[in-house]
């Protein structure tokens, strides 16, 4: 099913929310204050940035140009951008206050399961959907450029919801390929991030619960003709992998790196990338790092080359997210969720602000009881003596 033929409905809708200061403030927030250890490893506990129950809140992004976090609910089929609090708001704030910020939820015709930001300048996404890659608008702050679309009627205002047209959406149509999902739900895409060039956008599936069911990754493309003074870009797609469950913590060190986690497995592989042609060697795969205590779900590195992994643990005690050794997967720091919250299922993770040094968080809160996790689907943050680096972003 392309977007153009999507029959749900789209909305768009506002909300002011309230922030914890003290991830900003110098004082309380400060990166070295609060590390215990535990077994070891030294350790933080995170906290709550945004008490909000996504059924599967996933691929959390940090957008350095426009200070919003970003992540999608896949299956509430729901896009996420906060915004993060305006330097003055900050300045006049104590650690211990909380401070505004403002969320804008977009409800979309079908499953987001990643995505990626375009090139500074670019407008909109590459969206990586339940069943294939296009280029779409996502958020309202891109739709100005076009005066008939719905969104020129789009009103800030937190409660407002604005209906929209799949027409205001598209940046360009469906990625050529091979079908990415031939057997529709409950399997789909899953996890995805740019290679380090930007070229492509690397992105494996979901097996949908079926342990006789196998997915591939794909790598996604663009060429771009000129046209009446504008620009078409063209999307197509291959494979690069097969035979893999559920894929998940896509992520690269330096630029012939690259990490996945086939999640069934509870193991993260490390493969030599091909950065000219965004290609793996299949033969050169090794066991990174196996996770005993939960399934690896989704990582990033930060600025030192370490992998960030949140270890997803469905019901058997609080997530936390390692900080793994890029060489040896040995767990060197650990984020814990606080016990008494219990949130059992952390998705994914990110830096941001303004030094890179706030980790960000996803959760879930699918089957989960939250009368025993009652912040499951919540984002978490924790700041930490360590720095991130900005998310590559898609060259088209």
């Amino acid at each position: 099913m392309s977007l153009s033929s999507s029959p749900d409905p789209l909305f768009c809708i506002v909300s002011n929310v309230n922030l914890p200061a003290r991830l900003w403030k110098d004082g309380n927030g400060d990166a070295t204050s609060g590390i215990t250890t535990v077994d070891g490893v030294d350790c933080m506990e995170a906290t709550v940035l945004l008490d909000i129950r996504c059924d599967l809140g996933e691929g959390i992004m940090y957008d350095d140009d426009k200070d919003q976090l970003l992540w999608t609910d896949i299956n509430d089929q729901k896009f996420y951008a906060l915004s993060l609090p305006e330097k003055n708001d900050l300045d006049m704030a104590s650690s211990s206050e909380t401070i505004p910020g403002k969320l804008i939820q977009v409800a979309l015709p079908k499953m987001l399961c990643s995505f990626a930001m375009r090139s500074k300048g670019k407008e909109g996404f590459l969206c990586a959907f339940e069943d294939g890659f296009q280029l779409c608008r996502l958020l309202p702050s891109s739709f100005s450029k076009n005066p008939m679309s719905s969104l020129s009627l789009f009103d800030p205002s937190p409660g407002v919801t604005t209906k929209l047209t799949i027409e205001d959406w598209m940046l360009s149509g469906p990625s050529v390929g091979e079908a990415v999902n031939p057997a529709r739900r409950p399997t789909r895409l899953n996890d995805g991030r740019c290679d380090p060039t930007g070229k492509r956008f690397i992105c494996g599936g979901y097996f949908g619960e079926d342990p006789n069911m196998f997915m591939k990754v794909f790598k996604c493309e663009a060429t771009t003709i000129a046209k009446d003074k504008s620009e078409i870009v063209l999307l197509s797609h291959s494979p690069i992998y097969d035979n893999i469950q559920v894929t998940n913590s896509i992520c690269f060190h330096g630029k012939d790196i690259m990490y996945m986690a086939n999640s069934p497995k509870q193991t993260i592989y490390r493969f030599p990338y091909n950065c000219e042609t965004g290609t793996l060697d299949r033969s050169a795969e090794q066991i990174f790092h196996k996770t005993p205590q939960g399934v690896p779900d989704g990582s990033c590195t930060d600025a030192e080359g370490y992998v960030w992994n949140a270890v997803w643990r469905s019901g058997a005690g609080p997530s936390f997210v390692h900080r793994l050794h890029p060489e040896t997967g040995q767990v060197v720091f650990r984020v814990l969720i606080p016990p008494a919250h219990g949130t059992s299922q952390v998705t994914c993770c990110c830096f941001g602000g303004p030094n890179f040094d706030i980790l960000f968080i996803s959760s879930a809160a699918e089957q989960r009881d939250l009368q025993k996790e009652p912040f499951a689907g919540s984002v978490y943050a924790v700041k930490v003596p360590f720095q991130g680096k900005p998310e590559v972003r898609f060259a088209y």
